[in-house]
């Protein structure tokens, strides 16, 4: 992994972190497809979610299964489908 850094971050079976990429202070759980030129800071990022190629997150929760498009920059968010949202 060429330029990749992951710092105080817990990793879950199945992820794929390409180059390029820093991840700190995140929880990455199963199945988790991190693409290249990313910065991940303290986030949780959900089962089989796709962070795309030159993604800026910061203080953010993104649910399972959701893609995250490429080049995007979220902070303090909350990122899931609208059709996945649950009524309380």
């Amino acid at each position: 992994m060429e330029k990749t850094s992951i710092k105080s971050s817990t990793i879950g079976s199945r992820c794929t972190i390409n180059s390029k990429t820093r991840i700190t202070d995140c929880i990455l759980m199963n199945g988790v497809t991190i693409e290249e030129r990313c910065v991940l800071q303290n986030c949780i990022v959900c089962h089989d979610a796709v962070i795309s190629a030159g993604c800026e997150l910061k203080d953010c929760l993104i649910s399972g299964s959701f893609k995250v498009p490429s080049g995007e920059k979220h902070y303090n968010e909350v990122l899931t489908a609208m059709d996945r949202l649950m009524e309380i």
